[in-house]
């Protein structure tokens, strides 16, 4: 999916788009304002998305129990889980393609 199409989608789905941030020429990461997800592009190519909240630990468990893990569609999957004090707890998850240009 194109960054504009990603865009076009986000603005459908009723998500306010954050202002792009770029760590390299051809990576660019936007923030789902609302949402608490960012997505990432390597060019024009969506490549990763993550997302934090805020959760319980059997969501956790639920995530584990879930996903397929062993990247064999070229998808990394990555999960954490905080909890500082008496804060409630945070889950936080991630997409991403193992083998894109960026990687090159």
């Amino acid at each position: 999916m194109s960054i504009e199409a990603a865009k076009q989608r986000a603005i459908e789905k009723g998500y306010i788009l954050g202002r792009g941030t770029k760590s390299t020429s051809n990576w660019i990461s936007f923030v789902l304002a609302n949402q608490g997800q960012t997505i990432s592009f390597c060019g024009d190519t969506l490549s990763a998305v993550a997302k934090s909240y805020a959760g319980e630990l059997h969501e956790l468990v639920r995530l584990v129990r879930d996903w397929t893990w062993t990247g064999s569609d070229n998808v990394s999957r990555q999960i954490g889980f905080v909890q500082l004090v008496s804060d409630q707890p945070s889950i936080s998850y991630s997409y991403s393609y193992i083998k894109h240009p960026c990687r090159d």
